[in-house]
């Protein structure tokens, strides 16, 4: 690994000179092995005035790219001397280990920097009970952050993110105007996006299990190729309260659920407690769709499905069929050389008004059912344009050699409730 480099000037002057604490490569690549590199050091420069700009604390390259060091600058004399310095993390362009921003690191649980720079592959780890502040402002870039503590860039106008944002704490950027999202967002618990002035969302690929807040938001666009993955439209998980127009040219899709009915899309402007009010108008592409398929009540491994018309199963033996799940009608059965499970004739459900998930297939022996079909609702006071599809069928069981084979999943619950419905390929 890089070692350590602290210096302290009134004045460091030169305009060719570096400053580096890169980590070492490996022994290279041969027949059967390649080493590790090794992490980048710590850099601390305090100064009056400099113009040295080549500091660097780059993780060696191997099999894998060490993790990049840490590298803290501050100006401390005249008009321009910082209040807090700034903490930069920047690796040689390649993804790598963490760099774990520890309380014993930056020297306390709460701390405040000028400026927090995490680009060029360098990806932090803010652990649970501390507190990070950034106070850059303008445009910003993000190469990878794992937060399970708090972060809070509250001056900056627009995010980029190149690599992987996993959230597992608190995560606030409520001046932004802009974000692009270029690699993914993993979002398990708070993320706030509460700028007056962010009124259009470009998802890239997210997914949000936690809550996802952005209470201006009135345009929602999902590109193609990208998939955006909530838990449902509501107040406390994904929270678009003024969304007006949603295009769909990817996936919309809701996550996975299991023994209980947690996750669906409810796109919804009436009802009770609506959770988006103006919701006028949803215009899906010939590239897009919303797809729950497989994600209503999950299989089970040897065992009947979950579900109230959960397919029958069990252990059963060589030569087992699962039974099929029901929800809009009967299951069907399956055969097996020694064990057939029967379909389930549990149906349950509104004709006019579905909601409910597609039940789970009968899983049999070393086989799972398929997972039922998700649940979509569609209420809005303008025009579906669908030229893409909607979509929410039950998955398929599995196979496990040939003389065993689970019962399919039912599908789920598609309710739309327009206007005006348009399109022409869907």
């Amino acid at each position: 690994a890089g070692g350590s480099i602290w210096i302290d000037a009134l004045s460091i002057a030169g305009t060719t000179g570096s400053i580096s604490a890169d980590g070492g490569n490996s022994g290279g690549l041969v027949t059967t092995a390649n080493g590790g590199g090794g992490s980048g050091g710590r850099i601390a420069v305090s100064y009056g005035s400099t113009s040295i700009t080549n500091i660097t604390a780059l993780g060696g390259t191997g099999n894998q790219v060490g993790g990049a060091g840490t590298i803290f600058t501050k100006d401390i004399a005249g008009a321009d001397a910082q209040v807090y310095g700034n903490l930069t993390i920047k690796n040689s362009g390649t993804s790598g280990p963490e760099t774990p921003l520890t309380s014993a690191v930056i020297g306390s649980t709460n701390v405040t920097y000028n400026s927090l720079i995490v680009q060029n592959g360098a990806i932090i780890n803010i652990p649970s009970g501390v507190t990070i502040t950034g106070e850059n402002s303008g445009s910003y870039t993000f190469s990878g952050v794992t937060n399970n503590g708090t972060l809070s860039l509250n001056n900056i106008s627009s995010l980029t993110n190149t690599g992987t944002i996993t959230n597992n704490g608190t995560l606030s950027l409520n001046n932004i105007s802009s974000l692009t999202n270029t690699g993914t967002i993993t979002n398990n618990s708070t993320l706030s996006l509460n700028n007056a002035g962010f009124t259009n969302l470009t998802t890239g690929n997210i997914t949000n299990s936690g809550k996802l807040e952005a209470l201006n938001l009135t345009d929602l666009t999902i590109d193609a190729g990208k998939t955006f993955s909530i838990n449902t439209f509501s107040a406390a998980t994904t929270n678009f309260p003024l969304l007006t127009t949603v295009t769909i040219s990817g996936i919309l899709k809701h996550n996975q659920n299991t023994t209980t009915q947690v996750n669906f899309i409810d796109l919804r402007y009436s009802g009770v407690t609506p959770p988006h009010p103006n919701l006028a108008n949803i215009n899906i592409t010939s590239t897009g769709s919303i797809d729950v398929t497989g994600k209503g009540y999950a299989g089970v491994y040897q065992a009947s499905g979950s579900g109230t018309g959960g397919g029958n199963g069990g252990l059963g033996s060589v030569g087992a069929g699962g039974g099929g799940a029901a929800y809009g009608g009967n299951g069907g059965n399956g055969w097996g050389s020694a064990t057939s499970y029967a379909g389930s004739t549990i149906i349950y459900g509104s004709a006019t008004q579905p909601t409910e998930l597609g039940s789970a297939g009968g899983g049999t022996y070393n086989t799972t059912g398929g997972n039922g079909g998700g649940a979509v609702k569609l209420l809005i006071s303008g025009t579906l344009t669908l030229d893409g599809s909607i979509v929410a069928k039950g998955g398929n069981g599995n196979t496990n050699s040939t003389s065993k084979s689970a019962g399919g999943g039912a599908g789920g619950s598609i309710w739309i409730d327009a206007l005006s419905i348009a399109g022409t390929t869907g």
